[in-house]
């Protein structure tokens, strides 16, 4: 992983995911690729059926006013077993 994408992960792993996390939510960050994230929702988020949308939106503005780019995010839901 360059410098850049460790700089990515880590800004969303220490200032994002607490205010995630602070209202129920929780992600993991599976990949970086240059301005290409995937991520995986779980906790509240995977629940909501708005969770994907304005967490992709949300990020997105948070990540271009932190790093003057712009970034492609994936969201992947996880959800229990017992849902599949």
């Amino acid at each position: 992983m360059s410098d850049n994408n460790e700089k990515v992960k880590d800004y969303l792993e220490h200032e994002i995911l607490p205010l995630v996390q602070a209202d129920g939510g929780n992600f993991m960050v599976e990949s970086i690729d240059n301005e290409h994230i995937t991520l995986l929702l779980n906790g509240q988020c995977a629940n909501c059926p708005a969770a994907k949308g304005h967490m992709v939106n949300w990020l997105s503005e948070q990540l271009k006013a932190k790093f003057n780019r712009d970034f492609q995010i994936t969201a992947n839901l996880k959800v229990p077993y017992y849902w599949r």
